[in-house]
């Protein structure tokens, strides 16, 4: 499906389900309290369409609320016209019987901010940018009790190909240097997850956290209009060789803006932001089974730097290392001070420290 991507087009009927005025605005509509330039973009895919009113005022190409009501309108309508879409797809295989034979995967390709921190469509290592939507239905879910439920485990797009793989029986020819890793215990009965302790009763979030610590995403930053030498960190670096570094857990995510490829080891980490999820009701220290966290409660204020979050952040920055990139994105110079060693081996219990009132 290619909706909801702009041009957000839709039948009149996907439109007359959201009248005007009756969309609401996202809560913070500006850039995180000390969010380091990089990390924002340029809005560009968005104000470069006609008819779009910017309030650069802030220093950021901010798009005015009134247009904002409008565009989170039309996106409303267009994913309205996709879902109608999917289930049409879902009707003929009722029509034809395939259920019983079929595994059905739905997912986005990339998040999408409509107004959250002042970004508008894609390209941010942010909770909008790097979350999407991931629906998956086997032929047993229907009958072991796990249909309709949801799962809060840390996951990524990576693990898609070896599910199905797993699901398909191809375990034996699949390739052996997948980074990803199958869903499949998260979909099997909460009685006897497969590999996670089978036989033992677990509740969801039990069954969530054994899965996974984290989660990682990565952007790169190659505009030139926010990579300018007035933000102090190009020096001789070309505008096209920055890239964003992100791990989410569940209760913090930690991103570090470094110098790419050529650069790296030279210049290394030029920025870091520090964001809690903490009290998020899909994780977080009081989580809810199955509650979903609003887009727009968390990644407000960027924490990195405060001595009150020294220790989470000084374990995110091992977590991050210990990520899918390996050491040579970062300045090892950095960390033979700071005492951290590679390889980092990480597993599933490494505590992350939680700080009350975050």
């Amino acid at each position: 499906m290619k909706r909801p991507h702009l041009g957000w087009f839709a039948p009149d009927t996907s439109y007359a389900k959201y009248p005007n005025g009756s969309v609401e605005l996202a809560a913070h509509r500006t850039p995180p309290s000390g969010m380091p330039k990089l990390a924002f973009g340029d809005n560009g895919e968005m104000v470069a369409m006609d008819d779009i009113p910017v309030d650069d005022s802030s220093g950021y190409p901010l798009v005015v609320d009134w247009k904002q009501h409008e565009l989170r309108m039309a996106y409303y309508s267009s994913v309205d016209f996709m879902d109608k879409s999917v289930g049409r797809v879902l009707d003929a295989m009722d029509v034809h019987g395939l259920w019983d034979s079929t595994v059905v995967v739905l997912w986005g390709d990339h998040g999408y901010h409509l107004g959250e921190q002042g970004i508008w469509c894609k390209s941010t290592n942010f909770e909008a940018g790097t979350r999407v939507p991931l629906v998956v239905a086997t032929p047993d879910t229907a009958s072991n009790g796990m249909g309709g439920t949801t799962s809060g485990a840390l996951v990524e797009l990576l693990d898609i190909y070896p599910t199905l793989v797993d699901l398909a029986s191809l375990g034996s020819e699949a390739p052996t240097n997948l980074q990803g890793r199958s869903l499949r215990p998260l979909l099997e009965s909460e009685a006897a997850p497969a590999g996670l302790g089978a036989g033992k009763p677990r509740s969801r979030r039990e069954i969530d956290r054994a899965f996974s610590t984290a989660a990682y995403s990565q952007f790169a930053r190659t505009s030139s209009n926010t990579l300018s030498d007035d933000d102090g960190i190009i020096g001789s670096v070309l505008p096209h060789a920055m890239m964003g570094l992100s791990v989410r857990t569940d209760e913090w995510r930690y991103t570090e803006w470094v110098h790419d490829w050529a650069n790296r080891l030279d210049n290394g980490t030029v920025e870091k932001e520090l964001y809690s999820h903490v009290g998020d009701p899909s994780g977080g220290d009081d989580p809810q089974d199955g509650a979903a966290s609003s887009i727009d409660d968390f990644e407000f204020e960027n924490l990195a730097g405060d001595p009150r979050y020294a220790v989470q952040e000084g374990e995110l920055r091992k977590l991050l290392r210990a990520g899918p990139w390996g050491p040579w994105w970062f300045f090892h110079a950095n960390d033979a001070e700071n005492g951290a060693g590679f390889p980092l081996e990480l597993t599933g219990a490494t505590p992350i420290e939680t700080a009350v009132g975050a």
